[in-house]
């Protein structure tokens, strides 16, 4: 297949050649862009300069018109959509830049990674996930201004209000817990430290059901835009009916996994600081994180999750203070060495906790006083 018919099926027209002074213009941008924001990742600006400098560079048109540029791994080149101003292209080649940076190949040239997306013979995982992630740190390069947004009856504070607005809310919820640097070292480097980070945050499951979560995501929003496109050149009533109730169906199941996704980030992490908490003072930081978190959760109209569930993590910190302040921090940990993760895993609380010991004290007591009776 030649090369017109590949970009053709990515929904790609090419229309000219950017010129190298413009090439080599972005380069020195993007590379000092990148480098400056991201201090702590150790990037050599001229290395990347200079690679950068060597990537193809090209003005399309694009099937999707909303789509501002493409980084295309098999040719090494970046695609802008003509459209856009020259000052957007410079926005826009971070994202693109990013991708290039990422990628990791194998000893034949065949691509084995992109960020968080893996690519392997059975089932390739992370390629949404790792979408949002450059994204988020495109606007955080680019210092975009984060925003209040409404899709899909969802109202919401997104650091992306036009690109992946949903995806980076969500990944904002976990870097909230566990920084930007294993996200973004991940998302650079194609390693997993940030999915080692997040596992060790919460577990295995919550990960991958994340990252899957993440993907279906996608599929749902393509299957969307798909919907409205034919409802916008349909002229027939009755299959316009058939559409939107569709519409209105996805739109729901997007709000729904949305509003999953979240409540188990919310619930993972704030058990996972619950338990790890060691003194008073960190359990007060875990009750003004829950103030604070509210910023940035997802909502919905008579959507009452964080009511309820603000009041039970509430019960567990007060729970956890008073055990603390009765036996101490060590003896806490010693008895939750045997006995809490069983307790967590079956969603009970400390409370559960305190009435087993309490009723193996009387038990011991009991089996004293028989034995001091008999003798």
């Amino acid at each position: 297949m030649n090369l017109d018919k590949v970009l053709k099926n990515e929904g790609i027209k090419l229309v000219s050649n950017l010129k190298p002074k413009k090439i080599d213009f972005i380069a020195h941008e993007i590379s000092s862009k990148i480098c400056a924001s991201l201090p702590e990742h150790n990037l050599n600006k001229l290395l990347l300069y200079n690679e950068l400098s060597k990537v193809n560079m090209f003005l399309a048109d694009f099937v999707t018109s909303d789509v501002g540029a493409k980084y295309y791994y098999k040719n090494k080149s970046i695609y802008f959509n003509r459209k856009y101003s020259s000052k957007k292209l410079l926005e826009l080649s971070v994202h693109e830049s990013i991708h290039f940076i990422q990628e990791k190949r194998n000893p034949n040239g065949s691509l084995s990674r992109f960020g968080l997306y893996n690519l392997n013979f059975i089932k390739s995982t992370g390629l949404n996930l790792n979408e949002a992630a450059v994204q988020l740190m495109t606007v955080y390069i680019n210092q975009t201004k984060p925003d209040y947004v409404k899709y899909y009856g969802l109202s919401f504070y997104t650091p992306s209000p036009d690109y992946y607005p949903i995806e980076c809310a969500l990944l904002n919820q976990i870097v909230y817990f566990i920084g930007t640097y294993p996200l973004f070292h991940s998302t650079l480097y194609s390693d997993d430290v940030f999915k080692n980070t997040f596992i060790t945050k919460t577990n295995k499951k919550t990960y991958y059901f994340i990252e899957s979560a993440f993907d279906t995501l996608a599929n749902y929003e393509d299957k969307l835009s798909k919907l409205l496109y034919s409802l916008a050149n349909n002229t027939d009533d009755n299959i316009s009916k058939l559409l939107n109730t569709k519409i209105e169906q996805t739109k729901e199941s997007i709000s729904n996994l949305v509003l999953n996704v979240q409540e188990l980030i919310l619930q993972e992490c704030f058990n996972s600081e619950i338990h790890n908490a060691k003194s008073i003072e960190t359990i007060n930081e875990i009750r003004n994180k829950l103030i604070n978190i509210k910023k940035y959760l997802i909502q919905k109209e008579n959507y009452k999750f964080y009511d309820i569930f603000s009041c039970e993590i509430l019960g567990k910190l007060d729970e956890k203070e008073k055990f603390i302040k009765e036996y101490g921090i060590e003896y806490y940990f010693k008895q939750n060495n045997n006995y809490l993760p069983i307790l967590v895993n079956q969603n009970f609380g400390i409370s559960l906790f305190n009435k087993l010991l309490l009723k193996t004290r009387k038990m011991f007591s009991i089996q004293k006083k028989k034995k001091e009776h008999s003798i």
